[in-house]
C-alpha cells in the first residue's frame, strides 16, 4: 500500500497543510488545513480520495479555520489534542473573537 503526501502552503501565513492519502483505499487525512477549504478540496477530489479526518496540531486558528467548511463538505471527523481542544470551540482564548 503506498501512502502519499501532499504539501499545500495555506492562508497569509503560509501554514504547511498536508493531505496523506492512499490510492488504493481512496481515504486521505488532512493535517492543519488553515483557512484554504477549497483549494484543498480540490486536491482531494482530483485525487478521489475521501476525506476521513482532519487533524490539527495545535488549536491556533491559522491551522484550523477551515475545519468546519471541510467537515460540512466531508463529514470528516475533527481530531485535536485535548489540551488545545478548547481553542476549536473558544477562539475568543486566543484573541480571535
Amino acid at each position: 500500500m503506498a501512502i502519499e503526501v501532499i504539501a499545500i502552503n495555506v492562508g497569509p501565513l503560509e501554514v504547511n497543510c498536508y493531505v496523506i492519502g492512499c490510492d488504493e483505499h481512496n481515504v486521505c487525512a488532512v493535517f492543519d488545513p488553515g483557512d484554504c477549504s477549497q483549494r484543498i478540496l480540490e486536491t482531494v477530489e482530483k485525487k478521489n480520495w475521501s476525506v476521513r479526518q482532519i487533524i490539527n496540531t495545535h488549536g491556533h486558528a491559522d491551522h484550523n479555520c477551515a475545519n468546519a467548511k471541510i467537515k460540512a463538505a466531508t463529514g470528516a471527523s475533527i481530531g485535536i489534542h485535548k489540551d488545545d481542544a478548547e481553542l476549536l470551540t473558544h477562539p475568543e482564548m486566543q484573541g480571535m473573537a
